[in-house]
């Protein structure tokens, strides 16, 4: 009983307190949850948005193509971000290797 007190039972311990609540199934389900809920609110707004309302598929489509264009842009800046890191990184070792008081 008084491991169970202390938390030392496993199965007192939440698993949606670590990061890796992704790895089980209800963290998992949580997130698509989350996503559909968004996607729900985007299409929501378009049809909405629009001077001639929407239809539901119209609208879906729209959605999509809106988040095709967030990731494309999304993978982008990743992308830049890690060639600024390594031009960074490049020019911290060429630094290093001839004279390492020198600045630029």
């Amino acid at each position: 009983a008084a491991s169970a007190a202390s938390g030392g039972n496993p199965a007192t311990k939440s698993k949606f307190l670590s990061p890796s609540s992704l790895r089980t199934a209800m963290g998992r389900k949580s997130m698509l949850v989350e996503n559909a809920y968004a996607f729900a609110l985007r299409q929501q707004q378009i049809m909405l948005q629009e001077d001639k309302p929407a239809t539901e598929q119209d609208s879906i489509e729209k959605v999509e193509q809106i988040l095709r264009e967030e990731a494309r842009a999304n993978r982008q800046g990743g992308r830049k971000a890690t060639q600024e890191i390594e031009e960074w990184r490049t020019e911290q070792t060429t630094d290093d290797v001839s004279g390492a008081g020198k600045k630029k």
